[in-house]
C-alpha cells in the first residue's frame, strides 16, 4: 500500500534535520523515502507509482501524471 504522505513526512525530517542536526531525524527521512521508492515501479527509464485513482474502480491501477494529484506530484 502506498501512503501518499510518505514524501511529505519525509520532508518534514530531513528539515528537521538541518535545521537540529540530530541524527535521528534524517535517519527516519531515510528509511521512509527508501520505503517509499521500495514501491516505485521502473518505466522507460524513471519512477513511477501505480495506484487505485477513482475509488469506484479499485482494480483500475494506473500512473497518474501532474502535480495536483497522482504520481508525478509525489515523486517530485
Amino acid at each position: 500500500m502506498i501512503f501518499h504522505d510518505e514524501p511529505g513526512v519525509a520532508e518534514f525530517f530531513l528539515h528537521a534535520h538541518r535545521i537540529t542536526a540530530e541524527e535521528p531525524y534524517l535517519d527516519f527521512c531515510l528509511r521512509i523515502t527508501g520505503d517509499y521508492l521500495s514501491k516505485a515501479a521502473e518505466d522507460h527509464g524513471g519512477l513511477k507509482w501505480v495506484q487505485a485513482e477513482h475509488r469506484a474502480k479499485p482494480n483500475f491501477l494506473q500512473a497518474r501524471t501532474g502535480l495536483m494529484q497522482g504520481a508525478a506530484g509525489m515523486g517530485l
